[in-house]
């Protein structure tokens, strides 16, 4: 988490790289599951808004047939870290 935090600090976080790390949620055994969505999670905290939009809509995209506990966590966690942020940006300036 401390090298994804540095390249966002560094403004070099881009799109294709949150990409690489959303396609490694693919056809994976739950427990490294919740270790991607723990990071895409910590992720919201930091994130510019264009970056929470994108990560959003595919959290939105998965099938609802599909969601297990993990993935209702994801998205009330991402979505609060997510909200939170904005929050305290906004108050920032």
């Amino acid at each position: 988490m401390e090298v994804l935090t540095f390249l966002n600090e560094e403004n070099v976080l881009l799109p294709k790289h949150l990409d690489m790390i959303w396609r490694l949620c693919e056809n994976k055994h739950e427990a490294d599951l919740a270790a991607i969505y723990s990071t895409i999670i910590e992720l919201a905290k930091i994130l510019p808004e264009k970056n929470l939009d994108l990560i959003f809509t595919w959290i939105t995209a998965l099938p609802f047939e599909n969601y297990t506990e993990l993935t209702i966590t994801l998205l009330r966690d991402f979505s609060l870290n997510a909200t939170a942020s904005l929050n305290s940006s906004i108050h920032d300036k």
